[in-house]
């Protein structure tokens, strides 16, 4: 009687297939990864309309190699939208300097490129296209990390979660179309009648509002909003009764938390 092999001919085939399928899927990622780094100019340029379109800020980057960290939450990196991670890095705290061109550089919470087993420690300049390592003696970078997520969490938690993303290389046609045909527009300026969504919205550019003109009314209101939204409610952040001195010290304590 013939001895039966103990993996069978259909198993051998299975196997087979799967060398390839991760072969495939390995030149996909990379492919995608490459297209990440060349869009990321198109995406910065566009962050506001990551806030206005959940299909556009839902977009997946889960072909993105997260890592040098412990911190790996997954929350934030089990299924990471693009959007959570524009709003981190329009924060001042993730972009500085580019030592090369003086451009400005991002804080990348990937792999290195080509993908390495080595942890991360570097800024990406979509400007000269280079990697640029953070000297470990001037950073934590595990704080850093920490922040880094928080902000995207606050952010993913604004989001309908109804809505689907789209195809990653779909969005960025779709940027691409935008920037064809957009017309330049006027952000509305913060008023008492400034919604709470309105004010998220505004601080997704570099000066949201004017402290200066501000009427005291409306740094009331400014501070109630970012009452509504802040990581700790203090009840000593009460604006009633407030001068317009401690109202600007509350609004600098709140916007710490978003810078």
């Amino acid at each position: 009687m013939q001895a039966i092999d103990i993996t069978s001919d259909q198993e051998k085939e299975f196997e087979e297939e799967q060398v390839q399928i991760d072969a495939l899927l390995k030149k996909r990622n990379k492919r995608r990864t490459k297209l990440f780094y060349e869009s990321f100019p198109l995406i910065m340029r566009n962050w506001d309309l990551f806030r206005k379109n959940p299909g556009l800020y839902k977009v997946s980057i889960d072909f993105m190699k997260f890592g040098g960290s412990c911190f790996d939450e997954g929350d934030v990196f089990e299924k990471p939208m693009l959007g959570g991670f524009v709003r981190a890095w329009r924060s001042p705290s993730f972009r500085q300097t580019c030592p090369h061109c003086h451009g400005e550089a991002y804080f990348m919470p990937f792999y290195p490129r080509p993908f390495s087993l080595s942890p991360t420690r570097f800024l990406y300049c979509p400007n000269c296209n280079e990697e640029i390592m953070w000297a470990e003696r001037l950073y934590d970078f595990d704080s850093a990390w920490l922040k880094f997520m928080n902000i995207i969490r606050t952010s993913n938690s604004t989001v309908p979660s109804r809505k689907s993303g789209m195809l990653f290389e779909h969005a960025m046609h779709r940027l691409l179309s935008y920037e064809r045909d957009k017309t330049p527009t006027q952000k509305k300026p913060f008023t008492v009648k400034t919604s709470l969504l309105e004010l998220k919205n505004l601080l997704w550019g570099e000066k949201p509002y004017n402290l200066e003109t501000m009427t005291d009314q409306e740094l009331v209101h400014l501070v109630t909003l970012y009452r509504k939204m802040s990581f700790t409610r203090d009840a000593d952040t009460n604006p009633k009764g407030r001068s317009r001195n401690d109202l600007l010290g509350i609004i600098a304590s709140f916007e710490a938390q978003w810078r």
